[in-house]
């Protein structure tokens, strides 16, 4: 229903715990990653649980970028978490 998006192929294809965007241009890019994430975050979705990936050449002109929906600690952020809590404990 938007102008700016009239006559051009936007797309938006769900996965398990991930989204993935096709568009014409970067900027129509830019412009869907908008609408997405503002409406994730009028749903209550954090947006430090939002990774988006490098924008990619598609089929034809267009342009692809996946979303992926993250739960829960990565297990290298854990690792790191876990090692700063038992350095802490042995300073006490």
């Amino acid at each position: 229903n938007r102008y700016d998006f009239k006559g051009s192929k936007a797309d938006i294809q769900f996965e398990k715990d991930k989204l993935t965007l096709v568009a014409d241009d970067e900027f129509k890019m830019d412009q869907l990653k908008d609408i997405v994430f503002s409406k994730m975050l009028k749903r209550g979705i954090d947006a430090r649980q939002i990774s988006w990936t490098k924008l990619e050449p598609a089929a034809g002109i267009t342009v692809k970028c996946d979303l992926e929906l993250q739960t829960g600690i990565s297990q290298d952020k854990a690792k790191a978490l876990v090692k700063q809590i038992r350095d802490n404990k042995a300073l006490k």
